[in-house]
Formats: structure tokens, sequence, C-alpha cells
């Protein structure tokens, strides 16, 4: 029988013994290839989607079987059809050994150095994809080889972007901690995305409140804008992240500049009340008017925060903001 049989997919008998781990089936499959019959296992067979025997025990985590592969002298940097390596694949599910044992090659005396700066086809770095799953510990041995902590990815993020999106809170406080030890390896916190998002915007955005606390803890900008003008403060509101809102507005009770400047408009003219009703986010909008927030500020075109809610139909905003103004004109 053919060892090189491929199913639909592309898959190998070498591809499938990988996948679940079988070392001494896998050992059998390459001892072969020092056999004097015509039984040679073709190593450079990748399926569909490009992905290599390698690719596939390194995405499981069977490092025992990767060091198999590799003694063989398969391709370390070896790329699927989206750009991804070995190490892409096995910072992806946190296999710390797995990844740890790629890393170490590159102190060996051979030609297995693994190519830490080579992105996949979004422009996503080992380190990257660690970091938006949160895998801390295989963050710190990325970061122990010296990756750039602050590589961008093609649109812009920064692996603290991607901490921050999925709301990785151990992982997004371990980078920043980064920035008070003798290394050379700052993380840059005013790094913004294509659309001028920060880690901040992000974190808002996602309603990841300790995670907001920690950037602002550092120091970064509670004001600062993306392209549009909208502030994290917006994008809290946007999406009708209640504690997130209530944490930044209870900021301007605190003694520290920190103040939430409410009165930014965003490029249309929409103050975070305009977005608030938009969205129908009652208690949020509850919130806005709480500290102060004018409910009759107009946008650019003339629109109140009122006009919003009934554009979109949000029954219980509308009623809350004209009951609201029933009360004050008592």
């Amino acid at each position: 029988m053919d060892p090189n049989d491929t199913t639909h997919s592309g898959s190998t008998p070498l591809h499938k013994a990988c996948q679940e781990g079988h070392y001494e089936t896998v050992k059998f499959l390459l001892d072969l290839n020092g056999q004097e019959f015509n039984s040679r296992v073709d190593t450079t067979i990748k399926d569909e989607k490009g992905w290599s025997a390698l690719h596939v025990a390194c995405n499981k985590g069977h490092t025992e079987v990767v060091k198999l592969l590799i003694d063989v002298g398969m391709n370390i940097n070896d790329t699927t059809n989206r750009g991804s390596t070995p190490l892409h694949k096995a910072c992806l599910e946190g296999h710390y050994e797995t990844v740890k044992f790629l890393l170490d090659l590159n102190g060996q005396e051979f030609n297995s150095r693994v190519d830490t700066t080579i992105k996949d086809e979004k422009g996503w770095s080992a380190l990257h994809v660690a970091c938006q799953k949160g895998h801390k510990e295989v963050v710190k041995l990325l970061i122990d080889v010296g990756m750039n902590i602050n590589d961008t990815t093609q649109t812009g993020t920064t692996p603290l972007h991607k901490a921050c999106l999925e709301g990785h809170y151990e992982t997004v406080k371990f980078l920043l901690d980064l920035n008070g030890q003798a290394l050379n390896s700052r993380v840059d916190t005013t790094i913004k995305d294509e659309n001028e998002w920060s880690a901040l915007h992000v974190a808002c955005n996602k309603g990841h409140t300790e995670v907001v606390k920690l950037l602002i803890d550092v120091g970064m900008n509670l004001n600062d804008t993306t392209h549009s003008g909208s502030t994290p403060l917006h994008k809290a509101c946007q999406e009708g992240h209640y504690e997130t809102v209530k944490f930044l507005l209870d900021l301007n009770g605190q003694a520290l500049n920190s103040r939430v400047d409410t009165t930014i408009k965003d490029e249309n003219g929409w103050s975070a009340l305009h977005v608030a009703c938009y969205k129908g986010h009652t208690e949020v909008v509850k919130l806005l008017i709480d500290v102060g927030m004018n409910i009759n500020d107009t946008t650019q075109t003339g629109t109140t925060p009122l006009h919003k809610a009934c554009l979109e139909g949000h029954y219980e905003t509308v009623k809350f903001l004209l009951d609201f103004k029933r009360s004050s004109t008592k």
C-alpha cells in the first residue's frame, strides 16, 4: 500500500499518525526511509490547507513526535496556505513544552533555526497569536527569545491590542509589567491600529473593565480619539457596557489626572450620549445623564439624543428621555 496516499483533504497516513500523537507509528513510518524498498514516506506532502505533518504535530502539542519530524529534516519554518509556521500552530493552542522545544533548537548546532520573525498572511507573528489566545506562559517564552513586543499586523494591531481584545487580564498585566523591568521589552501603549484605535479603545469596546483599569493605571489617554473621533467612552457606550462606562465616569470623582471629557464628539458631532441612545442602551444613557451630559445636545446635522433613540425605535430609551425631560421642567 502507498504510504503517501492522501484523503480528500490531502492528509497522508503520516499526517494522521501525527495528529493523534502516535509516536511508535510515526517512528515506524519515518524509519521506512532508511530501508531498501519503495516505501519512502514523503514528508514534504501538505494537505489542502498547506499543513505539513509538522504543523499537525505542533498544533496538537505532541512534542516527542515533533522531535522525530525535525530529526528527519522537516522544514521548521514551513508555512501553510495562510502563512502560519509550526511555531504559530503551537502558540495558537498554548502548547508550552512544544513551543519551548522549538525555540530551544535555536541554541543547537544544526540547521533547524526557528525564524520567529515570520508572519502569517495577515501579518500576525507567533506573539500576536499567543497574546490573542491569552497563553501567558507561552508569551513569556517568545519575549525571552527577543520577539518584538510592539510588532504590528497588517491592520496595525500590536500583541497588546490582541490581548486586550479578548480580555486576557493576566497576559495584559504581564505585558505592561515588562515596562518596569530593566530590559528592552518596553510595551509602547501609544501605538494605534489603522483606524487609530488604541488598546484602550479595544478594551472599552469589548467591555473588559478589569483590563481597562490596567491600561489606565499605566497612564493611557482616556480621551484619545480614533480616526472618526471616537473616545474610549464612545466605544463602551456603543456596545452598552454598563460597568465599563460606570468605571470611566467614576474616575472623574477621583483625585488623579484621568478625567473623562464627556464633551468630546466624534467627526459627525455625536456625543457618547447620542451613541448610547442610538443603540438603545437605556441604563448607560442614565449613567451619562447622571453625570450631567446635555440631553439636548445636537450633532452636525442637528439631531438630538432623542432623535437617535426614535430613529431606531428604542421604546424604553425614548420613554426614559421623555420622562426625564418632563421631570426636569417641573
